[in-house]
């Protein structure tokens, strides 16, 4: 039994080592979380362990994406055009990174909030003056 199970994990270990995909260690996180409409997040994509020349797809979950190089830390900045809450995403588009895809933070994107203030004040009061000429009663 131990002649047998030892050829079978060697065989394992080099299949593994021959693969073209890497298994890798990715992860996406951003900044602010809560943002209005046109405010810009911070989002960072690290990767490593990926096969050399392997490329990141950065989902911002709104129809919109960018690329980044695998096996960096990279931060891009986006910003969001409709209200709503998006989850960002990222994962391999060249062969080569694996886990194929993470899933990141939801940003929620809320309406503009204006507060206004206004204060007032007794309006100063009204002089009218009426002055004689010379000689009239």
């Amino acid at each position: 039994m131990r002649i047998v199970v030892k050829p079978l994990l060697l065989m394992a270990c080099a299949f593994l080592a021959m693969s073209s995909t890497a298994w890798a260690a990715l992860s996406v996180t951003a900044s602010p979380t809560s943002v209005v409409v046109g405010q810009p997040v911070s989002v960072t994509v690290s990767s490593s362990g990926c096969n050399i020349g392997a490329v990141l797809g950065v989902n911002f979950g709104d129809n919109q994406s960018t690329t980044v190089p695998a096996n960096t830390t990279t931060t891009v900045i986006h910003a969001y055009s409709a209200l709503g809450s998006f989850t960002i995403g990222a994962g391999g588009i060249k062969p080569g990174c694996t886990p194929p895809v993470v899933t990141g933070p939801t940003i929620t994107v809320v309406p503009l909030s204006v507060t206004v203030s206004v204060t007032t004040s007794p309006a100063p009061a009204q002089v009218t003056a009426f002055f004689k000429g010379v000689g009239e009663d």
